[in-house]
């Protein structure tokens, strides 16, 4: 069963994700905001032609992903938006000025972050990513060098992660993938009862911990959302026990390089 978090008290209490790194639901308080969004075909148009963004195939079989999709940029956008992609851009603020596609999302982020910050929590500036996948396309297996927020915002997405990430994923995995873990592929032998899938809506918001294996697929329909990253997050000046361990292992493998 999938948390839901609707209360600073108790999101203080759970950010930090617990032993097992599980993700749950923001309700309520927790994310009052809204954002109206604009015509899909408009977005997914302005953000595949900036030179920043990212263009991959998007199969749900996960054999081709992380495969660039040449040609993608110059299809008819109808013809886009059919096609088994995924878009993605790591700093949403390029489209969200005045008069652009976007505008208005920035003020919707800052206040969340604003929140964030009248609760005890700080952090170092993050991105605000956006994520497309056209219809019943995958993204990879992956985990997350932050805590991060999803803003799912138009269609239906399921978003995936595991009951017992250290069985599929310990540290010793962590530490080797931690810089490759865009190259990552699902471990063999993961059944439906290993997965917790919480099937996302417009408006939904997930906590999704930071160092937790999980991979996400839009429905029966072409889908996109936001990410927020929150590095070096602490609340009342304290890190949460997983970035502790993310801090020593980098300061290991740099003093291994060096």
């Amino acid at each position: 069963m999938i948390e839901i978090v609707t209360s600073w008290e108790e999101f203080r209490e759970k950010w930090m994700g617990g032993e097992r790194r599980q993700n749950f639901l923001l309700k309520g308080e927790m994310f009052p905001f809204r954002f109206e969004a604009p015509p899909l075909e408009a977005v997914v148009d302005a953000v595949r032609r900036h030179k920043d963004t990212r263009i991959l195939h998007g199969h749900p079989d996960q054999l081709n992903l992380n495969q660039p999709y040449d040609g993608y940029v110059d299809l008819p956008i109808e013809e886009a938006i059919a096609a088994k992609a995924n878009v993605a851009h790591f700093e949403s603020r390029e489209f969200a000025g005045p008069g652009q596609v976007l505008e208005g999302l920035n003020e919707t982020f800052d206040a969340w972050y604003d929140l964030l910050a009248s609760h005890g929590f700080t952090h170092a500036k993050g991105q605000r990513a956006f994520f497309y996948s056209g219809a019943n396309c995958g993204s990879a297996y992956h985990f997350d060098s932050s805590y991060v927020l999803v803003c799912q915002v138009v269609g239906r997405k399921r978003f995936c992660w595991l009951k017992d990430p250290d069985r599929w994923c310990p540290p010793a995995t962590l530490n080797e993938q931690a810089d490759y873990y865009n190259l990552m592929r699902r471990p063999d032998g993961i059944m439906p009862e290993d997965v917790i899938e919480c099937e996302m809506e417009p408006g939904d918001v997930l906590w999704n911990v930071m160092l937790t294996p999980h991979w996400v697929y839009a429905l029966d329909e072409p889908t996109y959302s936001f990410n927020l990253t929150h590095f070096d997050l602490r609340c009342d000046g304290v890190k949460s026990p997983i970035h502790e361990f993310y801090d020593e292992m980098s300061r290991g493998r740099m003093a291994a390089a060096a």
